[in-house]
């Protein structure tokens, strides 16, 4: 692999995208560019594969792609790397979900298992209704009801575990839960919701394994954030750059700070340090 070339990971939510989850002309004029030069763009995201799909597309990328927190790695859809949850600590968490009727829910690569509540559902809905108009197919979406029909979810494949938090009670009770296991990794991945994942699980994993894959070194690698689940990649590369809108720990730990999300600070970034 040549010296000069340029490994690039991107957050989505928060970083690339506006602040109504769509990417910019501008930005995809960027990124574009970025990939003409000889870089190598890759998105590195909480979501999962299947929520990711419409962006890549609309990117036009065919290159390694960091999901559910690098919970799975993939490349033109096969899998290079994929790390699930526990099953056992990840059923005694989902138990104390239900207990306490959190809004969870459980992500596999290509489908979705979710508590009964409006928030997600609607979210969920919006985001496949945009699948079926690109012309691909809905992500499958499974209500689950009833801790018996949920204990066999966790028995194989699940890469993460999500919650949604609608009150200062329900921060403190998930914040307590992990202060006695480290069993599972639970990463704020926004100001609102956590995500529960492998605790051999994190962005920067990710990143490490696809510079292995390609032969580059970390000078080559740049790396996009925002939130608290791109905290290690942001502390860990050299060439680390964080949205003014990003959490304060997050911005302390960027070599550069640049533009908001919804002012395309990734794409005024990219312009300025990383296209020759």
């Amino acid at each position: 692999m040549k010296p000069d070339k340029k490994l690039v990971f991107i957050d989505l939510d928060g970083t690339l995208l506006d602040n109504s989850r769509r990417i910019s002309a501008y930005s995809l004029s960027a990124i574009k560019k970025l990939e003409q030069s000889g870089g190598i763009p890759c998105i590195a995201s909480g979501r999962p594969a299947s929520m990711v799909r419409l962006y890549t597309h609309e990117l036009g990328l065919d290159t390694p792609l960091i999901s559910n927190n690098a919970a799975n790695i993939s490349l033109n859809k096969t899998i290079l790397r994929q790390t699930c949850l526990p099953p056992e600590a990840a059923w005694e968490f989902l138990k104390f979900c239900f207990f306490h009727h959190m809004d969870w829910a459980v992500f596999y690569t290509d489908a979705i298992y979710t508590a009964d509540t409006p928030t997600r559902l609607a979210r969920y809905r919006d985001y496949n209704m945009g699948l079926v108009k690109a012309g691909f197919p809905p992500v499958p979406i499974t209500v689950v009801r009833s801790p018996d029909q949920a204990r066999p979810l966790l028995e194989s494949g699940a890469e993460r575990l999500s919650l949604l938090i609608h009150s200062r009670q329900e921060h403190k009770l998930v914040l307590s839960y992990f202060e006695h296991t480290g069993a599972l990794s639970c990463i704020r991945s926004t100001p609102g919701s956590f995500d529960i994942v492998h605790p051999g699980v994190d962005k920067w994993s990710g990143i490490q394994f696809i510079a292995d894959y390609y032969g580059m070194s970390m000078d080559q690698v740049y790396v996009f954030g925002n939130d608290r689940n791109d905290l290690r990649m942001i502390q860990n590369c050299p060439n680390s750059f964080v949205v003014a809108n990003g959490e304060p720990e997050v911005r302390c730990a960027a070599a550069h700070i640049i533009g908001r999300n919804d002012e395309d600070g990734v794409a005024r970034a990219i312009e300025q340090y990383l296209i020759i």
